[in-house]
């Protein structure tokens, strides 16, 4: 990746910006990627070697002490968490929350 802040070609005047796509700071849990009979959850911005938590329910209004967790991992070197969770397609809504405890 190259930045500059277009003012006089790859030197420029010092004046940079950085824009990232849609990722923000704080703990978030990323759209489900559906592969066959698996939902694969990724969650960035947690802390690097820190334990996550997934919790789970079929009904987002759901209190928050009835959702099930379903994982308990740790962060990798990025901040990264993953999880795989069966995906069943006649199952009409799932809802997922990461937790850093």
């Amino acid at each position: 990746m190259l930045l500059g802040d277009l003012s006089g070609g790859y030197a420029g005047s010092g004046g940079y910006t950085l824009t990232v796509n849609g990722l923000a700071s704080g703990l978030r849990l990323c759209i489900p990627t559906i592969s066959g009979t698996n939902a694969d959850l990724t969650g960035v911005g947690g802390t690097a070697g820190s334990n996550y938590i997934v919790f789970t329910a079929t009904n987002v209004a759901t209190p928050w002490v009835q959702w099930v967790p379903i994982a308990t991992n740790q962060f990798d070197v990025f901040g990264v968490a993953n999880h795989t969770n069966l995906f069943t397609p006649g199952e009409p809504q799932r809802y997922f929350r990461l937790l850093q405890p």
